[in-house]
């Protein structure tokens, strides 16, 4: 089930209570006491939405399961999502994953850390805002000399894919070379 966040996006705030309610009524039947979310979109959405459900981050259990990342070649940078700026315990629990790595920061990071051009449906009111800020990302995470660029937010690993790929094709227009680090979901690292 989606967590209903689209609607609110989109600004339909009644349609999102209904959802919300109708969400909680289907978790309490089934007898749901907890969730487990892997989108930080999600885990901040949900989180404090239904009483007597806690909303758990599978990255906060993961590290206190005590499971380190793939160790890899390269150092590694942290693209940390929109939602998470302000607690950072997403990306918190993301460093936490890939202890066993060199880590990197760009010079925007935790709660100054530049949007992919994913946030707040931008991509479908103002594509190529969305594109401007991608491409500002990009460089930072290439300036960074990291190998990969690991996030928890799934879109914005493949808005920053996208974005990468528009700047491959562009080079090869002008055969002019261009390294890319590798933009990569935690989870791809973690299970391989």
């Amino acid at each position: 089930q989606c967590c209903g966040l689209p609607l609110i996006s989109i600004g339909l705030a009644e349609r999102h209570e209904q959802y919300t309610r109708r969400l909680e009524k289907q978790f309490k039947a089934a007898g749901v006491k907890q969730i487990v979310t892997a989108c930080p979109n999600c885990f901040y959405h949900l989180r404090g939405t239904f009483d007597g459900i806690e909303v758990l981050s599978l990255y906060q259990l993961m590290a206190d399961a005590g499971l380190k990342g793939l160790a890899i070649d390269g150092p590694i940078t942290v693209h940390d999502s929109c939602p998470d700026r302000q607690s950072g315990e997403i990306g918190d629990s993301v460093r936490t994953l890939l202890s066993a790595n060199t880590l990197v920061e760009m010079p925007h990071h935790k709660e100054s850390t530049l949007c992919c051009g994913s946030g707040g449906m931008v991509s479908m009111v103002d594509a190529q805002l969305s594109d401007d800020r991608a491409a500002t990302r990009l460089d930072e995470v290439r300036q960074s000399s990291a190998a990969y660029c690991v996030s928890a937010c799934m879109g914005c690993v493949k808005r920053l894919q996208s974005g990468q790929q528009a700047k491959l094709a562009a080079a090869a227009e002008q055969e002019t070379p261009s390294s890319q680090p590798q933009v990569i979901h935690i989870l791809e690292l973690v299970f391989n």
